[in-house]
Formats: C-alpha cells, sequence, structure tokens
C-alpha cells in the first residue's frame, strides 16, 4: 500500500515498554503514530498486519528495530521510522479478546463454495456454521508460511470444523510494495509495483523503479493482511 505522507517528520514508534491489543494481530497503528501519514490514509493504513501473536501465546516482545523493519515492510514510506529511546515492546492480549474467541473450540467453519483438492483456501471461502459430530474435511497446515490448503475436494457446506487460522489475498494489481534483502549485516530495500494480483503464498510478476520486470517472491497471509 502506498501512502502519502504529511509534512512532518518521519513516523515514530509508540514510546510504551507494552501495549495490549483486543486481538492476536499487530497492527500498524499499534506499533506507530500515524500523525506522519496523510488524513484520508490513515483508516486503511493503521489496519494493516505487520505480525500476528504466536500460537498458544498472549504476549510477545519485539525490539524496536525489528518493529521499525516490520513496519516498512508493510507501508513503504520516503522517511525512515524513528525507534526513539523504547528498545523492545511487548504486545499482549487482554483476557476475554478475541484472542480467545479465535481459540475457541467452538466456533466453527463450513465450507461457502466447492473448493478444490490442494487449492488454498481463504477467509471468502468459508462461513462460520455450526458445530457437529460430523467428520471435518481434511485439510493441510503449512506451518512456514501459516496457509491453509484444501487435503480433498470439499463441497459446499462440508464442515471444515474449529479453525483459528485464515489465508487471505496477498496483493492487488497495481498495489505498491517494499522487497527487502539482506547481505550480511546490510539491508537493501527495493520499491516496486505488483503487475498482478496474487494470493498469500503465491510468487507474482512486479515492476521496479527502474522498469525492471521480476518474479517477486510469495507473501506469508500475516504480510497479506
Amino acid at each position: 500500500m502506498a501512502v502519502a505522507q504529511t509534512s512532518m517528520s518521519a513516523c515514530a514508534l509508540h514510546n510504551a515498554p507494552a501495549i495490549e491489543l483486543a486481538e492476536p494481530f499487530i497492527r500498524v497503528r499499534d506499533v506507530i503514530s500515524l500523525d506522519c501519514i496523510d488524513a484520508s490514509d490513515r483508516p486503511r493504513a493503521g489496519d494493516l498486519v505487520v505480525a500476528r501473536l504466536p500460537a498458544a501465546q498472549r504476549s510477545i516482545t519485539i525490539e524496536a528495530s525489528e518493529l521499525a523493519d516490520l513496519v516498512a515492510r508493510r507501508l513503504p514510506m520516503t522517511a525512515p521510522i524513528e525507534t526513539g529511546p523504547t528498545r523492545t515492546i511487548r504486545f499482549a492480549t487482554s483476557s476475554g479478546s478475541n484472542h480467545d474467541r479465535q481459540a475457541s473450540p467452538r466456533r466453527c467453519l463450513a465450507a461457502r463454495t466447492e473448493i478444490a483438492s490442494g487449492a488454498l483456501i481463504h477467509l471468502n471461502d468459508l462461513a462460520e456454521g455450526p458445530c457437529t459430530d460430523e467428520a471435518p474435511a481434511r485439510v493441510r497446515y503449512e506451518p512456514s508460511t501459516g496457509l491453509l490448503y484444501a487435503g480433498e475436494t470439499i463441497s459446499p457446506g462440508a464442515a471444515i470444523g474449529p479453525l483459528a487460522t485464515f489465508s487471505e489475498p496477498g496483493v492487488e494489481q497495481d498495489q505498491a510494495i517494499a522487497l527487502d534483502a539482506r547481505v550480511g549485516a546490510v539491508r537493501v530495500r527495493r520499491l516496486a509495483r505488483a503487475l498482478q494480483s496474487a494470493r498469500a503464498g503465491e510468487p507474482f510478476f512486479a515492476r521496479s523503479e527502474d522498469g525492471d520486470v521480476f518474479v517477486a517472491p510469495p507473501i506469508s497471509a500475516e504480510e497479506s493482511r
């Protein structure tokens, strides 16, 4: 997502040692002040997910420099992100938050439409349904990407069972992206624009600022949110 920056100084990380989350996702607004972003872009920019709490954990502590990198990957901007005096920030979900509800075994799902065997499962493919004793359809979880795949052809209305992890669309055509590469301690950033839409876990063609067309690496489900 490309955003317009105000004439103010660079975006700054929140100067707080701990931040409480309403759900197990860390969003841009949880990490930085949005004053440096044009007012019209703040709602969408602030909702972008930069990280997710590990399964079965209510908290995670992340170094300020790593948080700045995570935000910069999701929100390409011209100015660097100021980390300030805070060295680490602890993010935690409160008791009774969406983290508890998402982990609940009573939140069951069913296929909204037919899903081919081996196909990537998306949030739009599913709908909440009653929890029953029916054997759920087989799905395969890929831990390296956090994505779900159909382990068999799943018919419309078939029970999927209780799931807390969803894959979603990755990038949209013409979306601005930032690709990072590290060579030792040096990080190289390349700004580009997606030439096609792609789902999380799928590679896609992109064009760099200097006009080069290349295959961009796939992004994870968390990065696509």
